[in-house]
């Protein structure tokens, strides 16, 4: 194997090693049993991820959701450290316009209770429809409604900044995926 490894390239490098330890494998019990076991390590990973993921979405998405139910876009106690949250859903055609007019500055009071009101409709169906244990059939009629009210003309697509005390911890949950340790 060193003499296929040495001096080629990763593809090589890495099918050789493939057929290393698959014939090793073969031969040998103990190490076949080793990488199934790896392999079940591997499988408990993924669904801690998976977990803290969600875990790690919902403490994020608390704050933005308490910010949205006082009616408000920018958290006041925020001082110059913010982080910018996306949300992402329909807008009445209506206030879509009036925020697209209005441009980036400083909302007024009524336009910005409107527009986060419609935020918080937007986070909390997002939620729902991005939740692992939606049902396929409640999905897919969610699907069909968002479509239908932009279809209709009554909903645009919209994207809305909420500005937020960044976090405690902001660490992301490890990706058994990734390269990164």
């Amino acid at each position: 194997m060193d003499q296929i490894t040495h001096g080629a390239d990763e593809s090589t490098r890495l099918q050789a090693v493939q057929a290393s330890v698959r014939t090793l494998a073969k031969t040998h019990d103990w190490f076949a049993d080793a990488i199934r076991a790896a392999f079940d390590g591997y499988l408990v990973l993924g669904e801690r991820f998976q977990r803290e993921t969600m875990e790690f979405r919902e403490s994020q998405r608390s704050p933005v959701r308490e910010l949205l139910t006082r009616h408000l876009l920018t958290d006041p106690a925020a001082e110059s450290v913010c982080v910018t949250c996306l949300v992402e859903g329909l807008c009445p055609i209506g206030l879509a316009e009036r925020l697209a007019k209005h441009g980036r500055g400083k909302l007024p009071k009524a336009l910005q209770r409107e527009s986060a009101a419609a935020a918080l409709a937007a986070l909390d169906r997002g939620a729902i429809y991005q939740a692992r244990d939606l049902p396929e059939k409640q999905g897919e009629a969610m699907a069909a409604e968002y479509r239908a009210a932009i279809a209709a003309n009554t909903h645009s697509e919209y994207m809305r900044r909420v500005l937020v005390k960044p976090p405690e911890t902001r660490d992301e949950p490890a990706n058994p995926r990734s390269l990164d340790r």
